[in-house]
């Protein structure tokens, strides 16, 4: 019989005065994913391919503690504009975002889910609180007519 190994879940939520399709389009769009997805200040993910259709690639990279961390990944569902689903890294961690319409703005709902360790879950907090509250000021400062287009790289 085969030991399971307890993995863990992070479940995050956050209001945005923001439609879902202009919340949408900041995960969507490289441009301005660029300017807020980071773990904390000054580590903003480079993004060298977000490619935004299921089985698209992900690879991003940062300066973690000066050593160099990278991830790939691949979209595994893409529901414009209420959701994504991605594979991150190679020990099966998936982030999964959902929007919903809520009063003038949008519910965003966060899990990034088979986390190896509650520590990893922790650090993993630490970084999605710091990159949604980013996502928070890059989408108050938009101007109203700002597209909801979405580009890839």
């Amino acid at each position: 019989m085969s030991e399971q190994t307890e993995r863990f879940t992070l479940e995050l939520d956050r209001y945005y005065d923001a439609s879902p399709a202009q919340v949408f389009a900041a995960w969507t769009d490289v441009d301005t994913l660029s300017t807020w997805w980071g773990c904390g200040p000054d580590m903003l993910w480079n993004v060298h391919v977000w490619d935004v259709r299921v089985g698209g690639g992900v690879h991003v990279s940062l300066d973690f503690d000066g050593t160099p961390f990278e991830v790939r990944g691949e979209f595994l569902a893409v529901e414009p504009p209420t959701g994504l689903r991605f594979s991150f890294g190679d020990d099966g961690e998936v982030v999964e975002m959902r929007i919903e319409p809520e009063g003038e703005g949008s519910r965003l709902y966060l899990t990034h889910g088979e986390l190896p360790s509650d520590a990893q879950k922790q650090m993993v907090n630490g970084g999605w609180s710091h990159a949604l509250g980013l996502l928070d000021k890059r989408l108050a400062s938009r101007q109203p007519n700002d597209s909801a287009a979405t580009t890839s790289r």
